[in-house]
C-alpha cells in the first residue's frame, strides 16, 4: 500500500497571538482550585488573613487565551498528536482575591525535534497596574509532525538538569524556590519566590 502521509506544520505561525482575556479572581475561585488538587495546607483557605493562591493556579486563567490558539486552522488538525511535553511557570507575585488580571497568550517558537513538532505557548498575566503576576511557557509535542520553514523561536524551556531539587519522604519533590514535577514523557518546572514549593511527583 501506499506510505501514510507525514503531517507538516508551517512555522510561521510563530507570533499568533490570542487575547488578552480578563479575569477577575476571587477567593472561591482559589480555594475551589486548591481543594480540586488536595492541598490541605490552611493557608490556601484562611479568608481572615488572605486566601493564597496555589503555585499551579495560573493554568485557570490561561486556559481561556489557550484554546483560540490550539484551534488555529493550522494546529487544530493535528491535536490528536499533542502531547503535554514540557512546563515553565514563574510566579512573580502569586494573584491574589481581589486581582484583575488580563492574560494574553502567544506562540512563541516552533522547532523540529525527533519525534515531532515542539511549539511553545506563552501566557503572560499582568494586574490591573501592568505588573506582572505570572509568565508560563507552555510545549507541546505534536508526535509525527514536521516542521516545513526551520525552525522559528528560540525554544525558552531549560533543561531540567539545570535545576535542583530534592524528593521528600512522602514522594513530593520539594524546594525553596523551585520545583519539578515529574510526568510520563512530561516535565514542569516551577520558580515561585517565597514559597516553600511542594509540588505531587
Amino acid at each position: 500500500g501506499a506510505a501514510p502521509l507525514r503531517m507538516k506544520l508551517s512555522s510561521a505561525i510563530v507570533g499568533e497571538q490570542a487575547g488578552p482575556f480578563e479575569h477577575a479572581i476571587d477567593a472561591r475561585w482559589l480555594m475551589a482550585y486548591s481543594a480540586g488538587v488536595g492541598e490541605t495546607d490552611p493557608r490556601y483557605y484562611d479568608t481572615g488573613r488572605g486566601v493564597l493562591a496555589h503555585p499551579l493556579f495560573p493554568v485557570c486563567y490561561e486556559w481561556p487565551a489557550a484554546q483560540p490558539l490550539r484551534a488555529l486552522p493550522a494546529l487544530k488538525p493535528l491535536f490528536p498528536q499533542l502531547l503535554h511535553g514540557q512546563h515553565d511557570l514563574t510566579i512573580h507575585p502569586p494573584a491574589r482575591a481581589g486581582d484583575e488580571l488580563r492574560v494574553p497568550g502567544r506562540i512563541v517558537a516552533v522547532v523540529q525535534r525527533k519525534p515531532g513538532a515542539f511549539v511553545v505557548f506563552r501566557f503572560e498575566a499582568r494586574d490591573a497596574k501592568g505588573e506582572q503576576v505570572s509568565t508560563s511557557d507552555f510545549g507541546a509535542l505534536y508526535r509525527g509532525v514536521t516542521v516545513e520553514g526551520g525552525d522559528r523561536g528560540r525554544e525558552p524551556i531549560r533543561s531540567r538538569t539545570a535545576v535542583g531539587i530534592g524528593e521528600g519522604q512522602d514522594g513530593a519533590t520539594r524546594g525553596r524556590d523551585t520545583g519539578v514535577a515529574r510526568g510520563i514523557g512530561a516535565w514542569r518546572r516551577f520558580v515561585v519566590p517565597g514559597y516553600a514549593l511542594r509540588v505531587p511527583g
